[in-house]
């Protein structure tokens, strides 16, 4: 691999390192009701930033 290909997954792997941090942030920062409002509980934040969150199927109003 040369430099040039090894710095560009070194700065792509960077940037999703970042993305995660925010996503992590933000979503521990929400309160209950905007956790709802997405769809989410307090116990689903961690599987969300896993990616391994499947929702319950949504129901009619």
């Amino acid at each position: 691999m040369s430099a040039p290909d090894w710095l560009a997954r070194l700065r792509r792997h960077l940037v999703e390192v970042r993305r995660a941090q925010r996503a992590r942030a933000e979503l521990r920062a929400m309160g209950e009701l905007e956790l709802r409002d997405l769809g989410l509980g307090r116990s689903d934040v961690t599987s969300v930033l896993a990616g391994r969150f499947r929702g319950a199927p949504r129901r009619p109003h």
